[in-house]
């Protein structure tokens, strides 16, 4: 009894207000627009457009922005469409805690949700005073770090309110689990990799408004690529049949191959400092270089939880239930 009450605290069963197909869709277009919204923040910092329009919340003094004026200014227009977005992200966000309060019965993932939402006006907040006091240095990184957290918050809900969520856990009823081992091994190494992937990325942050820090970021950079690497070598030579595991892993290796490129280039032609204009090449690869960096937290997060959820249900699995072996294949995860 114990254990079947356990697996349904990891399954977790929707309530009949709203299905959990809708509930799940609508975690996962949070969690894309989301992303959305963090890549359309590197150009804005890459095109130095953030100083555009000095007026927040307003659209240079207008309710609504300009349209004529924005195709005008292309700083202008990056910007005020990362506002518009953001905007839109904000009130995405609060509609999914109320789909998440109203068609899942788990408290945690209620909770999470209502995080989500708190995150998301804390960084309208902080959006708005880094248009206010653009010369406070350290607001450009506090905003960042919060963005990121923001988005590894919207990708966990769209992991655990999606169908293989509940598959995993139907599976290992079934008695097709991860040895307890090598499920201990993988999510504690799944987080190291989440941690140093956003500790990079704020780092990251650093060089690109402040123009300092170079140095921690390329060492950073090593220790990124060495956990990754680590990580993903794990998961693919023991858990290559677990689909829910190898398609994350396979994405990081890959992301972090292309980072490493993206990272050395936009190092070679970035402008002279912090407020100077950068060439066209410099826009474009530091744009990307943000993009990849922002993918590599979706995928850390992803592999992340579901490392999480095969330990948690390893952990709860029978002393006599067969586990599903480093070759052994997974079914529909």
């Amino acid at each position: 009894m114990h254990s079947e009450t356990t697996t349904a605290e990891v399954t977790g069963v929707p309530s009949l207000i709203l299905p959990a197909s809708f509930v799940g869709r609508t975690a996962k277009l949070v969690a894309g627009w989301a992303l959305l919204v963090v890549i359309a923040g590197g150009v804005v910092t890459s095109t130095r457009s953030g100083d555009a329009d000095p007026h927040w919340p307003t659209f240079g003094g207008s309710l609504f922005p300009s349209m004529e004026k924005m195709l005008q200014d292309l700083k202008l227009f990056l910007e005020h469409n990362h506002r518009l977005l953001a905007l839109i992200l904000g009130f995405l966000t609060l509609g999914l805690a109320g789909v998440i309060t109203a068609g899942d019965r788990r408290g945690w993932v209620k909770w999470l949700g209502w995080l989500a939402a708190v995150t998301v006006a804390a960084l309208a907040v902080l959006g708005g005073v880094r248009v206010k006091w653009p010369d406070v240095s350290w607001l450009p990184i506090v905003h960042v770090s919060v963005a990121y957290v923001f988005l590894g918050l919207c990708i966990t809900l769209a992991v655990v309110t999606g169908k293989l969520w509940s598959s995993a856990a139907l599976h290992s009823q079934s008695g097709r689990a991860l040895e307890t081992e090598d499920a201990v091994w993988l999510s504690r190494g799944s987080i190291i990799c989440a941690l140093v992937i956003y500790a990079q990325s704020v780092l990251g942050a650093v060089p690109r408004h402040l123009y300092v820090g170079v140095i921690a970021h390329v060492f950073g950079a090593f220790v990124v690529f060495t956990v990754v690497i680590l990580v993903a070598a794990r998961v693919m030579s023991r858990h290559s049949k677990v689909a829910s595991l190898l398609r994350p892993a396979v994405l990081l290796m890959g992301l972090v191959l292309t980072q490493f490129f993206l990272g050395f280039t936009t190092f070679i032609v970035r402008p002279n400092g912090p407020k100077a204009p950068g060439s066209p090449l410099f826009e474009i690869v530091g744009s990307g270089h943000q993009a990849v960096g922002a993918l590599l937290i979706v995928a850390s997060v992803i592999l992340m939880v579901r490392s999480l959820q095969h330990r948690r249900l390893a952990q709860c699995a029978p002393a006599a239930r067969p586990s599903i072996s480093p070759v052994s294949s997974e079914g529909v995860l």
